[in-house]
């Protein structure tokens, strides 16, 4: 999630940020086997919170601490830009 990854997105239209706790998103990608870090924890931390401040400069952030993935579609939906 470079710069340049982030200037890109920024020119296509408006960006939303599904802000999950880490512990909460190894648990969502340690039981599937075709995600690439899903099989190093300390990798996956590490490019998490190197990625966060990126992330952080979404136009929108939905918060799905404690929730399903669902809950967050739900939760973007009620945003009312679809």
């Amino acid at each position: 999630a470079d710069e340049r990854n982030r200037e890109a997105l920024a020119l296509g239209g408006l960006t939303i940020w599904l802000d999950v706790p880490l512990a909460q998103l190894w648990e969502r990608v340690s039981e599937n086997d075709g995600r690439p870090l899903a099989g190093n924890r300390r990798d996956f931390e590490t490019l998490f919170e190197k990625r966060r401040c990126v992330y952080a400069k979404a136009d929108y952030t939905v918060s799905n601490a404690g929730e399903g993935p669902w809950a967050g579609v739900d939760q973007i939906r009620q945003l009312g830009l679809l």
